[in-house]
């Protein structure tokens, strides 16, 4: 197996190895990837406890801000931060985010 990869092999339904070559997929971070996630849930089960930009130009945000939904900032930072959705209700919130002159605004989901 390649380290970045994964080796793929045909399996028969009847357990019977149908094809023995293997194949390899490159598995890459897209240069230019943020991954802004639409929901979490601080409940304390150690999964999606908080908020967390991800992506090869999450290092690179020059601005965010959360808003409730009736359009108050509650969070506004110069980079990327987490949240942990204290003190807030569950519901909808938007984020803006400006990354490499490009804005992305998303809904999140607070489930609590």
């Amino acid at each position: 197996m390649a380290d970045n990869g994964w080796a793929i092999q045909n399996i028969s339904l009847d357990s019977c190895i149908g094809d023995t070559s293997e194949y390899y997929v490159n598995i890459t971070d897209c240069p230019n990837s943020i991954y802004l996630p639409s929901a979490f849930t601080p409940n304390v089960d150690g999964k999606n406890e908080v908020y967390e930009i991800k992506g090869v130009l999450a290092d690179k945000i020059k601005y965010m801000a959360i808003y409730d939904r009736w359009g108050k900032k509650i969070i506004e930072s110069n980079n990327n931060i987490l949240w942990t959705g204290e003190n807030y209700p569950s519901g909808i919130y938007s984020i803006i985010v400006l990354v490499e002159n490009k804005k992305y605004v998303k809904n999140i989901t607070l489930i609590k």
